[in-house]
């Protein structure tokens, strides 16, 4: 994506530039880019999540291929649906039409393979390790068998902490979201 603007940009100065997108995106398959099953407007229950699976190519054929640090997920989605993304969740902006906006914000520099959209009917459950606020998300079905394999991340985090130091995301969060493929390295971030 290029944007010219239609003066130089001042240093020192904030600039905002918003960006839509709609359509629908090629399913790729497991880490291929987006993965899916129906996501339909009210639809619950067993309905999956779309979600992004960026090793290889993938990265390129999501949503929005991310280029620079701070680059955002884009937003807009029916408004009984979760976003999941990349970051600390902000907030959420009923926009009035059947859509909601969710807002996430990137501390740390990120590249196009770790970039994480999920969208569905999630349920969000937390936990924390040593200070360090854990955040799941799982289809509603699937809630209590998610606490109980997700309860393994504590235990991992703790380890890790105590072996290898403080988890170095901290500000950006600790997420583990089910998904409809096997799974992702980046998908705790």
């Amino acid at each position: 994506m290029f944007v010219d603007f239609p003066e130089p940009l001042k240093k020192g100065k904030v600039y905002e530039i918003a960006f839509r997108y709609s359509g629908n995106p090629p399913q790729s398959g497991r880490f291929g880019g987006i993965a899916s099953g129906p996501i339909r407007p009210g639809g619950r229950g067993s309905t999956p999540p779309a979600s992004t699976s960026a090793p290889a190519s993938g990265a390129q054929q999501g949503p929005v291929p991310r280029r620079s640090r701070g680059d955002a997920p884009p937003r807009g989605h029916t408004s009984d649906l979760v976003d999941v993304s990349n970051g600390r969740f902000l907030g959420r902006t009923d926009l009035g039409d059947g859509y909601a906006r969710w807002d996430w914000h990137i501390q740390y520099p990120i590249n196009n393979y770790s970039v994480s959209l999920n969208i569905g009917h999630y349920t969000h459950f937390t936990d924390e390790a040593d200070g360090q606020p854990l955040d799941f998300y799982c289809l509603p079905e699937n809630l209590e068998k998610a606490k109980a394999q997700f309860a393994q991340a504590k235990v991992m985090m703790q380890a890790f902490q105590k072996y290898i130091g403080p988890y170095p995301f901290r500000k950006d969060g600790y997420k583990l979201i089910e998904v409809p493929y096997s799974g992702m390295d980046t998908r705790a971030r």
